[in-house]
């Protein structure tokens, strides 16, 4: 007859000591959203609207990611550790251009995802060629911006490039301020050109 006595023990040991660490592990994930870090923006009034509304940008493909990304040396895409974006990246976009419009005392009608209302006069299209944050602390931001009326007629068009706006390796909040810098700087080109366009929208006075 076999004795089982040996074997059980043998059987206890080899599970002992095989035994998984149950231990929660601790989540060091951090989210981040654009248009947040601008601080308080003035509440517009109806009548203050620039009744633009923003469509969808057309962003880098590299870009698009939960991930934030930089580049190394050439050419390597890398993305920061622990580090998440809170919404797709274009909400993140577009909400950056209005909290930084707001700065100025008004705001867009209306953006993306948010449908075109009946009123808006303007649509602002935005194809963003480069939008990069390097290794070495630098950040390229390169817009071909267009407004166009609501019969698709354009009305201006240009290109914008971010200037001066840095960051710091490895630090994520570093990284969304640099983002929305370089749209706050956008914004500033759109608006001087927009201001006496829908001057119209403040009742006809700054």
């Amino acid at each position: 007859m076999i004795k089982l006595g040996p074997i059980l023990v043998a059987v206890i040991i080899l599970m002992s000591s095989s035994c998984v660490n149950l231990e929660p592990v601790v989540d060091q994930t951090r989210f981040y959203a654009l248009g947040l870090q601008l601080g308080p923006t003035q509440t517009a009034a109806k009548s203050d609207l620039m009744k633009i509304h923003v469509e969808r940008p057309n962003l880098p493909s590299y870009v698009e990611s939960v991930e934030l990304r930089y580049f190394g040396g050439n050419g390597e895409i890398h993305s920061l550790k622990n580090a998440r974006w809170s919404e797709p990246v274009e909400y993140g976009v577009v909400r950056s251009l209005n909290a930084a419009l707001g700065h100025h005392g008004r705001h867009f009608i209306s953006y993306y995802p948010w449908p075109k209302p009946r009123d808006t006069a303007a649509v602002l299209k935005l194809n963003i060629h480069k939008l990069t944050a390097h290794a070495d602390g630098a950040f390229d931001f390169i817009v071909d911006w267009k407004l166009e009326s609501t019969d698709q007629l354009e009305m201006h068009r240009s290109v914008f490039t971010a200037q001066g706006v840095r960051w710091d390796l490895g630090d994520a909040s570093s990284l969304v301020v640099a983002w929305d810098v370089a749209i706050s700087q956008l914004v500033s080109a759109i608006y001087t050109y927009c201001q006496p366009v829908f001057v119209e929208a403040k009742g006809g006075h700054n």
